[in-house]
């Protein structure tokens, strides 16, 4: 238990340090920066502890890793009077799953390379496998920060516009 605590922390740290280089890209005022670290951090963490702990499937497991980015950014946002996608979609891209999509590609290039129809099969069932895997990711990121910005479509829209005075 203590070992998936401390790794999960661990990848928490490294999302962190990758959200605030995705955040730098887009240039947010720099108070911002240290609010889409902690989201990063908190989305990679619980993804990483519901994988190793729980053995939930890392498809399910990034769908709630988003929808607490979308929740715990919608409520910084509200207090911070952004944006809530200026800090919560650099905090969802270090989930972003390049492994499944860089061996999708691999095994395309594979099974255009392999002579017999064996070999083929199998490319092919890896092709499948890490596409889908890599679909459902992203569709899971996608769908789990736009819940709580359907949840909550009024505060959404109105966070960052100030209220009138009468």
């Amino acid at each position: 238990m203590i070992h998936t605590i401390l790794y999960s922390l661990n990848e928490a740290l490294f999302a962190a340090i990758a959200a605030v280089g995705f955040a730098l890209i887009s240039d947010p005022p720099k108070r911002l920066i240290i609010y889409t670290a902690i989201l990063a951090a908190a989305g990679r963490g619980c993804r990483y502890f519901l994988i190793t702990h729980y053995g939930i499937g890392i498809s399910t497991s990034t769908l709630i890793a988003a929808v607490i980015i979308g929740f715990l950014g919608l409520y910084m946002a509200n207090k911070l009077r952004c944006s809530m996608e200026v800090i919560s979609f650099p905090a969802l891209l270090p989930m972003i799953p390049g492994l499944y999509a860089y061996e999708t590609i691999l095994s395309i290039v594979k099974y255009s390379q392999a002579s017999t129809i064996i070999a083929k099969q199998e490319i092919l069932i890896n092709i499948f496998d890490n596409g889908i895997t890599a679909l459902f990711i992203i569709t899971a990121l996608a769908v789990g920060v736009t819940i709580p910005l359907l949840i909550f479509y009024e505060k959404s829209f109105t966070m960052t516009r100030k209220k009138k005075e009468k």
